[in-house]
């Protein structure tokens, strides 16, 4: 279905071990969206790319040529860019996430002018209260978000260049710089990334003229980040029904050997479960094959494997009894701590 004003998708991936996620995007997308008009900025590792790319119409294929420090500072410069090339608006998508289902409706449902974004994870840093990052970076405060704004799936148009032409200032920054140092654990919670910075410009008063919409949680992406990543809530919400419209790795790649990486052992042992039935490996598996084919689609334990099996198909019900638990036990703490334990920082 063709939609006015359709905006010029854009992606920017430029470290070459990341080629399988960058894979997946680009076979979702095109599966969802056969119309959409992508500018993909990527590095590949493998000899083959230019040809396997080549199979999909309305892709745009340039090298990812800023410099590898820029990291996830890169969307305002790849966003102008679009913008500078005459387009209206412009949608960012993370190179870690793919597309289950045409959005180009909530687009259109949206005022023209609005930016969109999404939700921050559950177990990410979600609140942002009392304009914290808004009040860290000494902005005045204007409008009170409802959570932190999560750019993985962003769209701008001509009306935001103030909005982002501020936001490249302060990536760049030598605060915002000297604190992308540190492990992202410790830096403020304003200096985290970008979308951090993004959220204390939103909430300040120079910016709160500007109209928001937001994918929210579960209901139109899945943020799978740590044991919070695909709630019971979230599952029933699917059911057998339809996914979400995006479906985000936030947290560990499928793609990297990271699934047993924690130092708590029953920790470790069930999230490497969980992973086996990650919503993002189990639809790679039941849509995107045999197009795509990925050694760690296959699960890595017999546990991981029996969950899948048990799920009947449904990417809702695989997972669902380990969702139950990291519910119960991490859904009280994560509450607690949004009540009792927000963090404060000074104005810089």
């Amino acid at each position: 279905m063709q939609h006015r004003n359709v905006p010029l998708i854009v992606c920017y991936e430029n470290r070459p071990e990341c080629e399988d996620g960058v894979r997946v995007l680009v076979a979702s997308l095109k599966r969802a969206m056969p119309d959409a008009r992508l500018r993909l900025y990527h590095n590949p590792a493998s000899p083959d790319f230019a040809d396997w790319i080549g199979q999909f119409p309305g892709i745009e294929w340039r090298p990812a040529t800023l410099p590898a420090s820029t990291g996830w500072n890169v969307k305002p410069h790849v966003l102008t860019e679009a913008l500078d090339d005459g387009h209206e608006q412009a949608l960012w998508l993370d190179a870690d996430l793919l597309v289950a289902r045409d959005f180009f409706p909530f687009l259109a449902a949206a005022p023209a002018d609005a930016l969109i974004a999404t939700e921050e994870a559950s177990w990410g840093s979600w609140d942002d209260s009392d304009f914290l990052r808004t009040r860290g970076w000494g902005l005045e405060p204007g409008r009170q978000l409802p959570f932190t704004t999560n750019s993985c799936v962003l769209r701008v148009t001509q009306a935001h260049r103030g909005l982002i032409a501020a936001w490249q200032e302060l990536l760049s920054s030598p605060a915002y710089i000297a604190a992308q140092a540190a492990d992202w654990s410790t830096r403020p919670p304003h200096m985290i990334g970008d979308q951090d910075v993004l959220t204390a410009l939103l909430g300040a008063d120079a910016f709160q003229h500007i109209e928001l919409r937001f994918m929210r949680r579960g209901k139109h992406i899945l943020q799978l980040f740590g044991p919070l990543g695909f709630t019971i809530r979230e599952r029933l919400q699917i059911g057998f029904g339809r996914l979400p419209l995006i479906i985000h790795a936030q947290g560990t790649k499928p793609w990297k050997v990271e699934r047993a990486a924690s130092q708590r052992q029953w920790y470790g042992r069930l999230f490497a479960i969980y992973q086996d039935t990650s919503a993002y490996i189990m639809f790679v598996e039941k849509y995107l094959q045999p197009g795509l084919r990925f050694a760690w689609l296959a699960p890595a334990s017999r546990a991981g494997a029996a969950l899948r099996r048990s799920g009947l198909g449904s990417i809702a019900l695989a997972g669902a009894p380990i969702a139950a638990l990291f519910d119960a036990v991490y859904g009280p703490r994560r509450m607690l701590r949004r009540i009792m334990g927000r963090r404060r920082v000074p104005r810089t």
